[in-house]
């Protein structure tokens, strides 16, 4: 796990906060990039992950795991070295591996990078290799340094990035429904109840369909990549957060007593906003 060092400008939250990171978000993941700690890390990573030519060899060193595991946000998973190890050896070109039969995709993306049991080889020492994964692990680590101020927005950012990584056939509303972070902002946006995850699968792959087909005029998951749509749909998102999340929403009964002492005004301001996103 990546100690916390440091700490992003984050004034507001919502709406508002994302409009702020859209503008500033590179400018501040620079800084934290000149960070010392960050610049030694990375710096070692380079020296040393040509080194790591086995899977063995990379679960043994910490500082290497660090950035490896962190590059597909799995850093609080670095302690699990021989789960870890299994994960990497037997690669991903077998579908029974162990990569392809887990829940989260993350893994088999740690697996598939490093290629140490696929039949392409290991990888640490093509020419793009640590630059590649350095560039993903600063962005997730500015993913959880925003997190720590605000979930809901590295959410947002999270689903930003990994939307581009999604198949923009069907097939990749089931991708979505097996990443939990994805799936949280979408369902929430497009305003499912808890329930909606209790469905059969086929049934929540229709819902999503019907539902982006009526916000967005497509039913595949490519249409969530357009840049307006996708800041449509996170907008969604962080204004229904702050609804259900308000200062009285944790207060047994009290989110229903406003709702009901606001009426009809309330619902109609809510959903009129919504319309605009």
């Amino acid at each position: 796990m990546i100690p916390t060092f440091f700490s992003p400008a984050l004034p507001l939250g919502g709406v508002t906060g994302y409009k702020f990171l859209q503008r500033t978000a590179d400018r501040q993941q620079a800084t934290m990039e000149q960070s010392a700690y960050f610049k030694r890390e990375v710096q070692y990573f380079r020296d040393n992950i040509g080194k790591a030519d086995t899977a063995e060899k990379l679960v043994k060193d910490r500082r290497l795991m660090n950035i490896a595991m962190g590059a597909f946000g799995l850093g609080e998973e670095t302690d699990k070295t021989f789960f870890i190890k299994k994960v990497l050896e037997e690669g991903t070109d077998d579908p029974s591996s162990f990569a392809n039969r887990l829940n989260s995709t993350a893994f088999k993306d740690l697996a598939d990078a490093f290629g140490y049991g696929n039949a392409s080889g290991v990888r640490v020492n093509d020419p793009s290799f640590a630059d590649d994964l350095i560039a993903k692990f600063s962005r997730q680590t500015f993913e959880i340094a925003v997190g720590e101020k605000d979930s809901d927005l590295r959410l947002a950012l999270n689903f930003e990035r990994r939307i581009n990584d999604i198949s923009p056939t069907r097939a990749g509303w089931f991708q979505i429904m097996g990443d939990q972070p994805m799936r949280k902002v979408l369902e929430s946006a497009l305003g499912l109840p808890k329930e909606f995850a209790k469905l059969d699968v086929d049934k929540q792959r229709e819902t999503l369909e019907d539902r982006v087909g009526q916000l967005f005029g497509g039913k595949t998951p490519d249409v969530l990549a357009d840049p307006q749509n996708m800041d449509k749909l996170i907008r969604r998102f962080l204004v229904r957060q702050q609804v259900d999340n308000g200062p009285n929403a944790s207060t047994p009964g009290m989110a229903a007593l406003n709702l009901l002492q606001n009426a009809v005004g309330f619902a109609s301001r809510q959903n009129l906003f919504l319309s605009r996103l």
